[in-house]
């Protein structure tokens, strides 16, 4: 780049465009001065990063989509990234958000509690119909003959005609 002689004799009658164009360097130069280190930049970034990777964690351990991260940070602002946090975020979103236990463990994996509710729902309906109480499972392993275990899968309406 070409050095600018800045000793040459100006007249003191300078044009507005050159009185413009030395304000605008000045200017330029104050600013360069007054930019941030590039390692101040560089650590400010990856801080920034690590908080939105902990938030995505965060948010995949609790089942929601690791893409709200960015959201959640808006929203919480300089609030510390932490499990309550996120949760707090999930409910006032509206969503359910899974709490850890005290001992710091998960609560019991969905599967599970559907499988609990699954088998509330057949003990419920059974009860309903008047039907024996019992996994139809665990009673056809009980059966001790063929007639029972007929029995047991014509109540539950399985039972195939063969004629």
């Amino acid at each position: 780049m070409e050095e600018i002689d800045q000793s040459v004799d100006v007249s003191t009658d300078d044009s507005p465009v050159m009185k413009a164009l030395r304000s605008q360097i000045r200017d330029l130069e104050k600013a360069l001065k007054d930019r941030p280190a590039p390692e101040e930049v560089e650590s400010k970034l990856r801080n920034q990063l690590k908080r939105e990777a902990d938030a995505a964690a965060l948010l995949t351990k609790q089942g929601q989509p690791s893409g709200l991260a960015e959201f959640m940070l808006s929203k919480i602002g300089d609030q510390e990234v932490s499990e309550q946090s996120v949760a707090g975020f999930l409910q006032g979103l509206g969503f359910d958000a899974k709490p850890a236990s005290d001992d710091g463990q998960e609560t019991a994996p969905a599967t599970q509690q559907l499988a609990e509710v699954a088998d509330l729902a057949g003990r419920v309906s059974a009860a309903a119909s008047n039907a024996p109480v019992g996994n139809l499972e665990d009673r056809i392993a009980k059966a001790t003959t063929r007639a029972e275990i007929d029995a047991i899968m014509a109540e539950a309406g399985l039972m195939q005609s063969t004629y």
